[in-house]
């Protein structure tokens, strides 16, 4: 129970509120004015206690009787009697008075009587009382806090000598007009009290008493008058009750619905009203009195001022899910108002819009005997659209197809699910809108993905128009990073088409400097977008054998040219020089080749065996010729080698002599340098590259390179935060690596020769190890960097640690190093400075015969991962004749009569004859015509002769 509900039980009991009321514990009448004295006592009750309520109700002031103080004797905190204060406060001892009622700080004495009826109307006026002299008026700093205030009696009342510290303190007297205020008690009224320093509300009876404490309660009481006045003058209306309307229809359905009030419940104190900051009475001045600036008046006079009577509309969510109508309803613009053709979608009903102009708008259903109707026009004052009429009968049957339900509406509800998936397929975006319970066409929502990747896309047109502008924001924001635009020459109307933009960052560039391994990737690939043309990549790998990019440009056709062309950056930006001590890998890429030896002439050239095996595979088929060929690629030393073309050759030499026209020192181990510490024989880093970029393809130039930029940007902090998951001192690859060489050590036969040199044996090969110089006969050890199985046998055996003979590009330290610099961010579009930068035309888009494909091309031996598999490539076998390049059922040895054929009844053959026997029809007569005349004239008149039997029909 609370201080509020315990007075309205008292007003339910016929009383007013304006009575003081009082709590019967243990013999003491505590006064009750706030919720502390009540959780006070009630921690002091127990179960099945009766509390019993006393009701005060003030008199008139006429019959009121003088009431007196008494103080009581008290021990102060320091202990310290108080009597000593009072002989300095009052030196001759003289009795005090006051207009305070005696309080009593513990149970009354056996003379005292009963001060109150249960709910009695009238109170009997105290009695005078003289305080003794050996009582004593306790000290300001020894007042105990406050506590539940102890009822007067009407007698003088004894008390003891001692009272705890934690007994009540002074209670100020009951005032005999009752209060206005529920929230202020036991306080004069505005009326009584007009100013601070208590001329008129205080009595004279207070002025004779000469006390310091009585002195510093009245400055008390004064400053507590003023605090309330100013709190009444904030609120600004008078205490009379004031009746309010009849609440209409969604009262306070306003922005409380999004939530924005909805999250400030229980983090503002205080029961004023809350405004938002856009809502009409926030706008109103509350301060009625004219003082706008918290000036302090003598008097406030409280006047009833009649106000402009406002409509309480209700503004339109356009969050919200459902949508409900209703006259008076609030838009910002006409275009949130065309929220409609979203209910009309949900309550599956046809409704047109008949007027529709840019101040009004006009909605009914679109069969005219249906009532239906909305009407929405612009407000003159304030510009807002207002539903102005409103008919909520509809008598139509709801429909699963809807006109309104377009490539627009789809585009706008689905954006957001378009956009995370631009190569959404049409039968998943089918599936998603089922939802609504509509019937959509595939066109439809082919033009809705349409549209909003339009839209997210961007103009193509105006981005090349601005590609100087992202190239001087590229450099602005990225300083040491490399930005060139290709551009052709003139056309007719004055302007230069692009032909290629190539971009290259500081941070990549200091990444490939600082750590990553001397062996580089180059690929293109097609841009799917509106953008035609190719990507041109360069990809090395980091100390964890993870891809770096670090330059990529945008070409308009795969050329020795164009390859040339960025070739040339490519080395200007890392210094490559002619080539030397430097790796590359490449694919079959058209002009790569040419291009690479005018631009890099002693570079080391590896191909990737993964594209030959593709185009060898197309030949020659089967599992054990892909282990045989995957073993020549990844042999390490001669006699490995030729072990395995021997494998080979047993499989045919015809497929060995295929394999052996392309070139062994591209793609086998055996010929690789050992100064990049990397034997991989693919270039699947590149297309990793391709694959990761795939979405940003599809996109314009502009938004494809930033969104590149962009993932590249969080890459390089995300793989620096990796290094923290770090176990050991290398990286991750490399351990898992060393781990494995671990494991194949185990079955190594190893001979010490006493000082550095040691003989192992492993599957048949014999292998010298030097671990002091980290090599080994098997060069495994030299071109990874990581000692090999028999290196690793040789150190276990002198108890040295592997872990320690690793190479220093695999280290922590070095990868910390290669990702110590980041790219920069960039402002967008709109926030890059306008300049004299030339305007330049998108490169022209030359059209090819046919539909553009959508799927990948795949290889010939990839297949599905699930459903049936596929038969294509394979050679058929005929099981009558056993001639491969066809199947029984296209045998030409099929209409032969065979031995069995001869003892058939005639009757079969007369109805064979008459064309209804089994295997007859026009399709086998007309297989049977058109073997006759593909075959030499011998299968001819054999077909001849088998017709005249009657198994086929002859022209």
């Amino acid at each position: 129970m609370s201080y509020f509900e315990l007075r309205d039980y008292i007003k339910e009991l016929g009383y007013t509120v304006d009575c003081d009321f009082f709590i019967k514990w243990d013999g003491l009448l505590v006064i009750v004015d706030n919720d502390k004295v009540i959780f006070d006592l009630f921690n002091m009750i127990n179960d099945g206690d009766t509390v019993e309520v006393y009701v005060f109700h003030g008199v008139s002031e006429a019959n009121q009787a003088p009431l007196e103080l008494e103080f009581v004797s008290n021990v102060s905190d320091s202990g310290v009697g108080d009597a000593s204060f009072n002989e300095a406060s009052n030196p001759n001892k003289q009795p005090l008075t006051s207009t305070f009622p005696s309080i009593p700080t513990t149970g009354p004495s056996e003379t005292s009587s009963t001060p109150f009826e249960d709910q009695s109307t009238t109170v009997p006026p105290p009695s005078s009382s003289t305080v003794p002299s050996s009582s004593t008026v306790p000290s300001l700093s020894t007042v105990p806090p406050p506590s539940p205030s102890i009822v007067p009696s009407s007698s003088t009342v004894h008390l003891p000598s001692t009272v705890p510290p934690s007994s009540p303190c002074i209670v100020p007297p009951l005032s005999s007009v009752p209060s206005s205020n529920p929230i202020i008690d036991n306080d004069p009224t505005d009326d009584e009290v007009k100013d601070e320093s208590g001329s008129e509300g205080d009595t004279n009876e207070d002025n004779e008493v000469d006390s310091d404490v009585h002195q510093e309660y009245i400055d008390i009481r004064a400053s507590k008058r003023h605090f309330k006045r100013s709190q009444r003058r904030s609120r600004g209306t008078n205490s009379y009750q004031i009746n309010v309307d009849e609440k209409g229809p969604d009262i306070g359905y306003d922005e409380t619905n999004i939530g924005i009030r909805e999250n400030l419940v229980g983090k503002l104190g205080g029961d004023e009203p809350y405004y938002l900051s856009d809502e009409a009475p926030s706008f109103e001045i509350d301060d009625e009195t004219g003082w706008g600036d918290g000036e302090e008046v003598d008097q406030v006079v409280h006047k009833h001022v009649r106000r402009k009577k406002t409509q309480n509309r209700v503004v339109f969510d356009a969050t919200s899910e459902k949508i409900v109508w209703e006259l008076g309803l609030v838009f910002g613009t006409i275009e949130e108002f065309m929220t409609v053709t979203r209910y009309a979608v949900q309550k599956h009903i046809q409704i047109k819009k008949y007027v529709n102009e840019p101040d009004r708008v006009r909605v009914r259903c679109c069969k005219e005997t249906c009532p239906w109707l909305l009407c929405a026009s612009k407000d003159k004052t304030s510009g807002d659209v207002i539903v102005k009429t409103y008919n909520p009968v509809n008598k139509c049957l709801t429909l699963t197809h809807n006109y309104l339900c377009n490539s627009k509406f789809l585009a706008t509800k689905y954006k957001e699910r378009i956009t995370q998936q631009p190569n959404i397929s049409i039968v998943l975006l089918k599936d998603i809108i089922k939802e609504l319970d509509i019937n959509v066409g595939r066109t439809t929502m082919r033009r809705a993905r349409t549209r909003v990747l339009q839209e997210i896309m961007g103009d193509h047109i105006m981005e090349y128009d601005k590609i100087f502008y992202y190239k001087d924001e590229i450099l602005r924001s990225n300083p040491g990073s490399t930005c060139v635009v290709k551009v052709g020459e003139e056309d007719e109307t004055g302007q230069k088409k692009i032909e290629g933009f190539y971009v290259s960052f500081n941070a990549l560039k200091k990444a490939f400097f600082r750590g990553a391994k001397r062996l580089i990737g180059f690929y293109g690939c097609f841009l799917k977008g509106v953008c035609k043309g190719q990507l041109l990549v360069a990809v090395c790998r980091d100390e964890n054998n993870q891809m770096l990019p670090i330059a990529w440009a945008v070409v308009e056709v795969e050329n020795q040219f164009t390859w040339t062309w960025f070739l040339e950056l490519v080395k200007n930006d890392l210094d490559l020089g002619e080539g030397h001590q430097l790796s590359i890998i490449t694919d079959m890429q058209k002009g790569l080749e040419i291009a690479v030896e005018n631009v890099l002439p002693l570079v080391e050239h590896r191909k990737c065996a993964r594209l030959v095996l593709a185009n060898w595979c197309k030949n020659w088929k089967g599992v054990e010729r892909r282990r045989v060929f995957w073993r020549i690629a990844k042999s390490t030393f001669e006699a490995e080698m030729k072990d395995n073309i021997q494998a080979m050759k047993k499989l045919g030499q015809e497929c060995l002599d295929d394999l052996l026209w392309y070139n062994l020192n591209t793609r086998c181990k055996k010929y690789f340098q050992d100064y990049s510490k990397c034997d991989v024989v693919d270039n699947n880093m590149a297309e990793s590259f391709n694959a990761w970029i795939l979405p940003a393809r599809f996109k314009t130039i502009i938004t494809m390179l930033e969104e590149i930029r962009v993932k590249m940007m969080k890459r390089i902090g995300d793989l620096r935060e990796f290094s923290n998951t770090w176990i050991t001192d290398i990286s991750h690859m490399s351990l898992k690596i060393l781990q494995e060489n671990i494991g194949k050590s185990m079955q190594c036969n190893l001979t010490w020769n006493g000082e550095r040199g040691f003989e192992i044996k492993h599957h048949g090969f014999t292998h010298t190890v030097d671990f002091v110089s980290r090599s080994c006969s098997c060069r495994s050890w030299q071109l990874r960097g990581i000692p090999c199985h028999h290196g690793v046998a040789a150190l276990h055996y002198n108890e040295l640690k592997p872990i320690n003979y690793v190479a220093s590009c695999y280290s922590k330290e070095t990868y910390l190093s290669t990702y110590v610099y980041f790219i920069q961010p960039m402002n967008n579009m709109k926030m890059w400075p306008t300049s004299n930068n030339p305007i330049v035309k998108p490169p022209k888009i030359k059209k090819l015969p046919g539909r553009p494909g959508k799927v990948r091309i795949k290889e010939a031996d990839e297949s599905r991962k699930t459903g049936k598999l596929s038969k294509r490539g394979v050679v058929m076998t005929c099981s009558k004749c056993g001639t491969q390049g066809h199947n029984k059922i296209g045998c030409p040895t099929r209409n032969q009569a065979g031995p069995s054929q001869s003892t058939e009844p005639s009757s079969q053959a007369q109805a064979t004859e008459s064309g209804r026997g089994r295997g007859t029809g026009r399709v086998a007569g007309s297989r049977a015509r058109a073997s006759s005349s593909t075959q030499p004239p011998r299968a001819s008149s054999q077909a001849t002769t088998n017709n005249e039997n009657g198994r086929g029909r002859a022209a």
